[in-house]
């Protein structure tokens, strides 16, 4: 799966908000799970594995209902490159 996926920007995500917040990762990853219109991040997951293009996963994570319009937000390279070095730090 690539580095640029929404379920591993997604995870990034609830990694900072978890950090910010003082929850536990597990406990975040429910809560915008669910936040997402999935039953729990099982879901999430296994969707995201089956269906990586999922309508909810990038709304969620992108706020755009097809991947092909990622590319029209503005800033959105530097933005993944910054997730993706954060991604890269946590590894």
């Amino acid at each position: 799966m690539s580095a640029f996926s929404a379920f591993n920007v997604f995870k990034s995500l609830t990694k900072s908000i978890a950090s910010q917040r003082g929850w536990q990762l597990a406990d975040a990853r429910e809560r915008l799970s669910v936040s997402a219109g999935f039953a729990s991040f099982h879901e999430l997951r296994t969707t995201a594995h089956k269906q990586p293009q999922d309508v909810r996963l990038l709304h969620y994570v992108f706020g755009v209902d097809q991947f092909d319009e990622v590319a029209f937000i503005p800033d959105v390279l530097q933005q993944l490159k910054e997730q993706v070095a954060l991604l890269a730090k946590a590894e």
